[in-house]
């Protein structure tokens, strides 16, 4: 853009009136604030559970494929060669 457009478009905008707020405005920013505070009170255990419902959702959703994928990509039983793994980790065959 060259410098003359970008003049006339800030004389364009200085120009213009300002966009004037909707007359019940301070009605409704001091409704907003009132619903605010009333959210600062406790929540009940349902409240906050379907809160965190897609969370908890999305995360087993990540551990089902997670395990599924070593599942398939491993052939064999996930306990057990995780169980092994385990046994190798926290038992060397030096430390007896």
């Amino acid at each position: 853009m060259n410098e003359r457009k970008q003049k006339q478009l800030l004389d364009a905008v200085r120009a213009a009136a300002p966009p004037q707020p909707p007359p019940n405005f301070s009605a409704s920013v001091l409704r907003a604030v009132a619903r605010d505070e009333r959210h600062d009170e406790a929540l009940s255990l349902f409240d906050q559970l379907s809160g965190w419902f897609p969370r908890l959702a999305t995360a087993a959703l990540v551990v089902m494929a997670v395990a599924l994928a070593f599942n398939l990509y491993f052939d064999g039983d996930l306990i057990l060669q995780l169980a092994e793994v385990s046994d190798q980790w926290l038992l060397p065959v030096d430390w007896l």
